[in-house]
């Protein structure tokens, strides 16, 4: 289930790379451990990709630290240009280490 809500919340970034559009997300994110554990955290990911407007990355780029500061409880803040920043198993490595610093 959960995999099948972050491949529709990819989605929607892929969508807006094709309208060459930045985007702001939030996606509570389920996964295991090494052990087997369940682990959980709020992951940002700022997309931002290479495609979009010059203008428009300023404005995101410039907007990001605000709007993150807004959101408690963020365990990971990923800036993202293309979709290997984004791939589920980089999110799952970088949560479960963020978790365990």
């Amino acid at each position: 289930f959960v995999e099948t809500l972050f491949e529709e919340f990819t989605e929607h970034l892929r969508e807006a790379e094709k309208a060459n559009e930045c985007r702001y997300g939030l996606f509570d994110f389920c996964c295991r451990d090494s052990a087997g554990h369940p682990r959980q955290g709020i992951v940002f990911i700022a997309w931002s990709p290479e495609n979009a407007k010059t203008k428009e990355k300023m404005v995101y780029a410039s907007s990001r630290d605000a709007l993150q500061k807004k959101f408690d409880g963020v365990k990971v803040i990923i800036q993202a240009t293309d979709y290997d920043e984004i791939d589920k198993d980089v999110v799952e490595k970088e949560l479960v280490r963020k978790l365990y610093s």
